[in-house]
């Protein structure tokens, strides 16, 4: 008899794994610890750097979740690069931090305030 056993691929949802996990699985503190070493010129805790990764882990999650959502507005099942800018540029604490920041293939932004767009409508009238 054939053994149902190995056969076929399992379902990630019906696994007992939660969908969070540990920062240091996703940022490694070496790499923190190292980035801090070098821009400070002082010596670092190990406090200091699980803060930093857990800082870092908190924004690029807020920027997967945006960019996720852009792309099912889109009913896409693929997140883009100009879905990671759009996610950015909508939250209002993102776009404070990430105002700068240009990202590759994300398409381009309105620079022009609605205000201002607004008022040329009226002015032509």
């Amino acid at each position: 008899m054939a053994s149902t056993k190995g056969a076929g691929k399992k379902d990630p949802a019906s696994s007992g794994k939660s969908e969070e996990f540990d920062v240091k699985s996703a940022i490694k503190m070496t790499h923190v610890k190292k980035v801090l070493k070098n821009k400070t010129k002082h010596r670092t805790s190990k406090v200091a750097c699980h803060a930093v990764a857990v800082a870092v882990y908190v924004l690029i999650k807020e920027i997967v979740i945006g960019a996720m959502e852009a792309a099912d507005l889109e009913n896409k099942k693929k997140v883009l690069p100009k879905h990671i800018n759009l996610a950015i540029h909508k939250d209002t604490e993102l776009a404070k931090i990430g105002h700068d920041i240009l990202v590759r293939s994300g398409g381009v932004r309105n620079v022009i305030p609605p205000e201002m767009l607004k008022r040329k409508q009226v002015d032509k009238e």
